[in-house]
């Protein structure tokens, strides 16, 4: 009977679990370059073979929580001369206080201390490294990735691709870290300028998948109600 209430309480854990994560993507269905959640299986499906993501969510599978479906979101042009998206693959680099973190999400633009900042606030680096030092008036994005200062470049973009992405851990303020995942220079990636990478959220598969997920954690509840009502019931038949 132990085995019972063990099975019950592990379908309503698991399905919880999807629960949230499925309310998370749908929470950021608008959310530029955001990234849905899947099930593990259905993370294998949309890896990609060539580029090795089907191996390394194999060999993530018992450390990650949660598993990131990496293609890539379809392009909408808002014409910003800095805001710029990557088509295929690729991660802009972010200095932050705790370290490198990676985004997709191309919404730059400029703070008070002339850096150009992702959407966070984190400063966004250039090749090598460093980050920008902006005191011009005309300031812009080039399709090749290079920052241009009244007309003069003063650096590029640093665009990463990593080998075993699936190992690519989802912080918590939206960026991912790379956890164990080799970084590798992305010399073939392609950039849209005036341009952001929308959410990949399938909004129809995931609200079917959340209401499958709900069913399932009721019945998980009901099958635990039902050996309480048994054990209820085989407890007062002893005491009679």
């Amino acid at each position: 009977m132990s085995q019972l209430i063990e099975t019950a309480a592990a379908i309503v854990g698991n399905e919880m679990r999807r629960v949230e994560s499925l309310a998370q993507n749908l929470a950021n269905i608008a959310t530029p370059a955001y990234k849905q959640q899947l099930p593990f299986q259905q993370a294998l499906q949309a890896a990609d073979p060539a580029a090795g993501q089907v191996e390394a969510a194999v060999q993530a599978a018992p450390s990650v929580a949660s598993w990131s479906d990496w293609r890539a979101g379809a392009l909408v042009g808002d014409g910003n001369p800095l805001h710029v998206a990557l088509m295929g693959a690729g991660w802009f680099e972010l200095n932050t206080p705790t370290g490198a973190a990676y985004t997709r999400h191309g919404a730059f633009r400029i703070d008070e201390r002339g850096r150009l900042v992702s959407v966070q606030g984190h400063p966004v680096s250039l090749e090598g490294g460093s980050e920008a030092d902006l005191r011009g008036r005309n300031v812009h994005i080039a399709a090749d990735g290079a920052l241009i200062e009244d007309g003069r470049s003063i650096g590029r973009l640093r665009v990463l691709d990593f080998k075993g992405q699936a190992t690519l851990q989802r912080a918590a303020d939206g960026l991912f870290r790379a956890r164990g995942a080799q970084a590798v220079e992305a010399e073939d990636a392609t950039l849209r300028v005036g341009a952001l990478e929308a959410s990949n959220v399938a909004s129809a598969d995931n609200m079917v998948r959340l209401m499958e997920s709900m069913r399932r954690a009721e019945l998980g509840q009901k099958l635990a109600h039902a050996y309480d009502d048994m054990l209820g019931r085989a407890l007062r038949a002893a005491g009679e």
